[in-house]
């Protein structure tokens, strides 16, 4: 009578509902997938930003070692972490706005940390030289004649020559190309990891958590369909 009247009401109210579920919940995981895809136009854009920053300081350091002789690099880490994060702030949220709207950069860890040990330098090369030294040593008269002589204080001397050998260091360029392209690989391996953990974090706290909440009314609305199914045979 009345009672399997409203069963069958209910229960064609329940299929639309799984479908309008299933399907924002694959908007989401559609939205899920772009912030994937948005990880390599993200870390290319900063590691590019970077790359200029990164020629401009070693070039600043170049001119500190032809200048001075010697480059202070105590900070270089802390300061390229520093620009890392400013550049990521900036770029993230302009990029995260365009799929979430309303995004709130607070939501941004921006932990980017790291410690370069780099040595500027200038190199060196030692370089031997050798000469012909000279000496004249004073020898005894030799002969009747020289004997004489030297009775009335001729002095006699013989030549004597030894090859001398020295080390010289001569300056032959520095090693700034070298540490640039080190600090650089470096650089672009942990942008890569960065913003891959950002987007990760941000993906699992935006989406990941809906997703799963979609899922628990999905599979609770099929359990209520199976239940008045079951209703509705009897």
């Amino acid at each position: 009578g009345m009672e399997s009247l409203k069963i069958g009401s209910n229960f064609k109210g329940v299929k639309p509902r799984i479908a309008e579920l299933t399907e924002l919940k694959q908007d989401l995981e559609k939205k899920q997938a772009e912030i994937g895809e948005l990880k390599k136009r993200i870390t290319r854009e900063l590691f590019h930003e970077m790359e200029i920053e990164l020629k401009t300081r070693f070039d600043q350091m170049k001119t500190e070692l032809d200048t001075s002789g010697s480059v202070n690099v105590q900070n270089f880490g802390s300061e390229l972490s520093a620009l890392v994060n400013q550049k990521a702030r900036v770029i993230l949220n302009k990029k995260i706005k365009e799929l979430i709207s309303g995004f709130d950069e607070k939501c941004l860890t921006l932990r980017f940390n790291m410690e370069y040990d780099i040595q500027v330098e200038k190199k060196y090369k030692e370089i031997e030289r050798r000469f012909e030294v000279v000496e004249y040593v004073e020898r005894d008269p030799d002969g009747v004649i020289e004997t004489v002589m030297g009775w009335l204080g001729r002095k006699y001397t013989s030549r004597k020559s030894h090859t001398h050998i020295d080390f010289v260091k001569v300056e032959v360029g520095d090693n700034i190309f070298d540490e640039y392209d080190k600090v650089l690989v470096t650089l672009e391996d942990n942008i890569n990891k960065f913003v891959a953990a950002e987007l990760t974090r941000l993906s699992e706290s935006y989406y990941a958590k809906q997703i799963t909440m979609f899922d628990g009314l999905i599979t609770a609305l099929i359990e209520l369909e199976h239940d008045l199914m079951a209703l509705k045979v009897r």
